[in-house]
C-alpha cells in the first residue's frame, strides 16, 4: 500500500489460518479502503491460490509478492507495470530478489542458470521467473488460463512462462527492479 506512481489495490488470501491469525490480518486489511481480504478454510496450494487472488482484480497487472517478501523501493510497482507497458509482447517479469538480512542475492531464489548469476542486476529475456516477486500483464494470464492448479510449488511459473512462450509472448528477468525476501 505504500507504493507510489501507480492505481493500485492489495488483494490478500488466506489459505486456511487458524481463526486468532485470520482475525488480526482482517483487522489490518479492515483499515485500508485500497485492500481486500478473502478468507479459504484450507489450503489450495501456491498456484491455486495465485489464481484466486487473481481473478479478485481487475488491474491491467498482476503483480504476485509473497508473505515472506517485501518492495525493496516505493516504486517497485511503479517500475514494473512501465516495463510491462513498453513492451506489448512481454507477458511477465521476474524481479531480482535480494536477501532481507544481508540485502545481497537470495541465492535460495535464483531461478535462472549459475553462470547468469552475475548479470543479477541486469535485464535479460527468460524462459521462466521465481514467484517471490513478478509482474504479468493481465490479458497474458487470462489467455493461458493462469497457472496449472496441478502444480504445487515453484513449477507453476515455469509452466506458465513456457505456455507464454508457446503462444508468442516474451519472459524477462529485471535485475534492475527488486523484492526484498526474508528466509
Amino acid at each position: 500500500l505504500s507504493q507510489h506512481g501507480v492505481a493500485l489495490h492489495v488483494t490478500v488470501l488466506d489459505q486456511g489460518s487458524d481463526p486468532g491469525t485470520l482475525a488480526r490480518l482482517a483487522a489490518a486489511v479492515a483499515t485500508h479502503a485500497r485492500a481486500s481480504l478473502y478468507a479459504l478454510e484450507h489450503n489450495v496450494r501456491v498456484a491455486g491460490g495465485r489464481n484466486l487472488a487473481s481473478a479478485r482484480g481487475h488491474g491491467r497487472v498482476i503483480l504476485g509478492l509473497d508473505n515472506d517478501a517485501r518492495f525493496a523501493a516505493p516504486d517497485t510497482l511503479a517500475r514494473a507495470v512501465a516495463m510491462l507497458d513498453a513492451d506489448p509482447k512481454l507477458a511477465a517479469i521476474g524481479v531480482r530478489i535480494l536477501a532481507e538480512a544481508t540485502g545481497g542475492d537470495d541465492l535460495h531464489s535464483w531461478g535462472y542458470p549459475r553462470s547468469l548469476l552475475a548479470r543479477a542486476g541486469q535485464v535479460f529475456d527468460a524462459v521462466t521467473f521465481v514467484g517471490a516477486g513478478h509482474a504479468i500483464r493481465r490479458t497474458a494470464f487470462a489467455a493461458l488460463g493462469g497457472y496449472d492448479e496441478a502444480l504445487f510449488f515453484c513449477w507453476e511459473e515455469y509452466d506458465f512462462s513456457l505456455r507464454a512462450i508457446a503462444a508468442g509472448w516474451t519472459i524477462r528477468y529485471h535485475g534492475d527492479i527488486a523484492v526484498r525476501h526474508r528466509l
